[in-house]
Formats: structure tokens, C-alpha cells, sequence
């Protein structure tokens, strides 16, 4: 085994070796990676024989393991004077749930825990779904009472129900959707330097970052919650001191239905977008982990010791991108943030950080 063996697993038929440019994206901050092969149109007559459809499930592996699991979604060709090739285009079970709207008919519920809101917009979608023992205690938190709004996004219930009860919705890209933590015990064996750097980057962007963040609670009438005082009441809110400009940000929650909910999510939106906003990104060369020989993943620390970057220590990653084409080979793109920037919970951490010498506040 070459530590790079790719396998593409469609209508229980495995492609391999036959691909000449495969891209796999995975990230922390959207539900459902992506994945494209492309290779020489071996049936320019006859697609049919390719036995790939629209709707097919695939499952894409690195050295066995299972990296992405979905449906094919896109089917391109193209040709010209040398030749044709065909691509295929896909994405995680998951996504699903970050393009549909929720249509369930049973929308008030008393009494409900958020585990079980989940699995009742995901049951639908045939996308079974996880939960951490970390997080298993907050996942049972009841809400007395709620009601979900027809139409709206299924991601956003889920992310607006998760932020509010501190926890992380993530795919993996096993199929499931994972509820759970910014792990602080899971470790890359590699640790990252100029011996096995390719290219890196870093970027310092406040485009998406604002002044002040502002949760406030809100509701659908019910048949106990009838006034626009009773479910328009809690709010919070969060200032960003590194923002000195004007620029207010105020987000409606549904789920935060308390003062201190909104508060904690305010710190949230605040500490997300600070750490999102200086990211460091490193391509290497292969798709596995030199020392454990897995598949690089998300939501994974690696020890970082990047001189030029004045850069010793611990970062999470956030985005992984695969990529294998003719002229560069195999190569992995990870984008790291600082280990904080997915909490939750602003009682655990400092909101600043140190980048080696060089101290970065967070906010």
C-alpha cells in the first residue's frame, strides 16, 4: 500500500486507478463535504455503461477507510479535438440538510429534549445521527415548550438549537450526523515543519468580523405563547474590542429562550468569527499522516513549528482538501484556526491567545 490508494465505491462497483484528477473538501463549518473525480471518457457513445447515476450513493475511501459518504449529484462531459473526459460531482449525506426546508408536520412539542428535535427533522432525510458522551448531557436538555417554523432551513434549526446548548454539529464523512465538541484530546501523530510543508499561507481578514453581537430570543406563536412580549423578551449581547468601527451584528434565535443562552451565543458568534478570521493553511505532500499513515481529518489538533511564521504550537483543523491530479500528485490542504475558535462555552477559555512570540487577540 502506498499510504494513497483512493477507492471509489458506487452501486457496489469500486473504482480505482483509473481517476486522473480527484478533489475531496471536507470543513467543520458546513454540513456535507464535497467530492469530484474526473477522468477519460472511456464510453463517449455510451454513458450508460459507466453505471453512474444521478442519485447513486457512493462511498469514497483513502487506503480502505472511509473518508466521504453521499450522493452523486452532477455528471459533467466534455471533449474536443484529443479526446473526451467525464466528471463526476458529489456530496455528503448530510447536505442535505443544509439545502432542504423543514416540512414536518408535527411542529409544537412540549417537553422535548433537543436529541429528539434532531432526530425527528434528520429521520426524514434517512440521516442517522451521533452523539458524543461528551455532549450527551447537554443533547438531553428539555425545552418546555417550542415550535418549529415550517419552511425554514433544516441546518439552521440544527445549528441555532446546537449553539444554544453548546454543542457541535459536524459531518465526519461516515454518513452520520455527528453531535459533539472542539476536541482537545484527539492529535494528529505528525507534527508540521519545513521538512514536510509544501506551500503555507496565513491570512488576518475582520471582513466578517463586527463590533457588537446581539442574540436576541424570539418564537412562533403558540397556543401558551401568544403575545410578542412573551416570546420577543430575552437578549444578549457581546462586544468585540479589536473592532473599533461601528458595525453592530443582531441575530434572532428561536432556541436561545433565555438571558443567559444569549449571551453565551453572543460570545459565540463573537469568538467564531475572531477565529476564523486569522487562519493559517498548509499543503502537504500526500493524503495521510506520515507517522499514523490515516487520512488527514477535521476537527483534529496538530502541533504546528513554523519559524516564519513564529509558530509553535497546537491548532485544530478546521478544513481538509484532497487533491490528486497528474502533475502534483497527491496533496492535502489544511486550514487551522486557533483550538478555540468552535467553543461554546465562554466560561472555559480566556477570549485571548498567544501565536508564539506574537500575541493575537482573539477579540
Amino acid at each position: 500500500m502506498n499510504f494513497n490508494e483512493f477507492g471509489l465505491t458506487i452501486n457496489g462497483y469500486t473504482f480505482e486507478g483509473i481517476w486522473e484528477d480527484v478533489k475531496i473538501a471536507k470543513s467543520m463549518s458546513a454540513l456535507g463535504g464535497q467530492i469530484q473525480v474526473r477522468t477519460v471518457d472511456f464510453f463517449p457513445e455510451t454513458h450508460e455503461l459507466w453505471n453512474i447515476s444521478k442519485g447513486d450513493k457512493y462511498i469514497a475511501t483513502i487506503n480502505a477507510l472511509p473518508i466521504s459518504i453521499g450522493f452523486i449529484e452532477e455528471v459533467e462531459i466534455n471533449y474536443n479535438a484529443n479526446g473526451g473526459s467525464i466528471s463526476f460531482s458529489g456530496r455528503e449525506t448530510v447536505a442535505d440538510l443544509s439545502d432542504c426546508s423543514f416540512d414536518g408536520t408535527e411542529r409544537h412539542w412540549t417537553d422535548v429534549t433537543v436529541a429528539n428535535i434532531i432526530y425527528y427533522i434528520t429521520e426524514p432525510f434517512t440521516i442517522p445521527v451521533t452523539i458524543d458522551p461528551a455532549v450527551a448531557f447537554r443533547s438531553g436538555t428539555i425545552y418546555p415548550e417550542i415550535v418549529l417554523e415550517e419552511g425554514k432551513n433544516c441546518a439552521e434549526i440544527i445549528y441555532e438549537l446546537c449553539r444554544a446548548n453548546n454543542i457541535l454539529p459536524v459531518s465526519m464523512g461516515d454518513g452520520y450526523l455527528t453531535l459533539t465538541q472542539t476536541t482537545n484530546v484527539m492529535f494528529a501523530a505528525d507534527l508540521l515543519g519545513r521538512q514536510n510543508i509544501l506551500e503555507a499561507s496565513f491570512v488576518d481578514s475582520d471582513t466578517n468580523r463586527f463590533s457588537k453581537y446581539t442574540i436576541k430570543g424570539t418564537g412562533v406563536e403558540s397556543p401558551t405563547i401568544s403575545t410578542p412580549a412573551e416570546y420577543l423578551s430575552s437578549s444578549g449581547s457581546y462586544e468585540d474590542p479589536q473592532i473599533v468601527r461601528h458595525r453592530p451584528k443582531t441575530i434572532l434565535s428561536e432556541y436561545a429562550n433565555d438571558a443567559g443562552k444569549c449571551v453565551a451565543q453572543s460570545w459565540f458568534e463573537a469568538n467564531l468569527r475572531a477565529g476564523l478570521s486569522k487562519r493559517v493553511t498548509y499543503r502537504l505532500e500526500g493524503w495521510t499522516e506520515v507517522v499514523g499513515k490515516i487520512p488527514w481529518n477535521i476537527n483534529k489538533l496538530v502541533h504546528i513549528f513554523d519559524e516564519k511564521f513564529q509558530l509553535n504550537r497546537n491548532m485544530l483543523i478546521n478544513t481538509v482538501y484532497f487533491e490528486y491530479n497528474g502533475s502534483s500528485g497527491f496533496t492535502t490542504t489544511l486550514g487551522l484556526v486557533d483550538p478555540i475558535t468552535y467553543t461554546l462555552n465562554p466560561g472555559m477559555y480566556s477570549i485571548r491567545t498567544t501565536f508564539d512570540s506574537r500575541e493575537i487577540s482573539l477579540l
